[in-house]
């Protein structure tokens, strides 16, 4: 089974867990003036730190057709101390990313800057086959 499932298949449902859209875009070490970009093309031959995944996914496709050189990592932690070391350019996050940060001796979120561009925005929830939902949310028997 893929996860997530192709779309249009009846059998499955999609069920919000927000209402918050979470923007998915890049960090960079923090600069003068808005971190902005129109095309994604526009950061060819740069490097971002991706999380490691277990198949290739949109994110990753979409970042080496855009000529840009993918490093990955196993945790967005990771990717932003890779970042602060100038091992790469870019580190793949959302915007809640840095507000998540805590701070600590080797860690400042104001080191930081999330692009105001976004790859993708989307809304948190889960995909649950249709046949199971009852079951997923039955009252726990005691």
């Amino acid at each position: 089974m893929d996860y997530p499932p192709p779309e249009h298949q009846e059998e499955f449902e999609f069920i919000k867990l927000s209402d918050e859209t979470v923007k998915l875009g890049f960090i960079r070490a923090r600069q003068a003036g808005a971190f902005v970009w129109k095309d994604l093309s526009e950061l060819k031959g740069k490097s971002s730190a991706i999380l490691r995944p277990s198949r290739s996914g949109r994110v990753h496709e979409m970042a080496v057709d855009a000529g840009m050189e993918v490093v990955y990592v196993d945790s967005i932690r990771q990717g932003l101390m890779m970042l602060k070391k100038g091992r790469v350019d870019y580190a793949f996050g959302d915007n809640n990313t840095l507000a998540r940060l805590s701070e600590s001796a080797d860690m400042n979120k104001d080191d930081y800057q999330f692009s105001e561009t976004s790859l993708f925005e989307t809304t948190v929830g889960i995909t649950v086959r249709k046949s199971c939902k009852e079951d997923l949310f039955a009252p726990a028997e005691l």
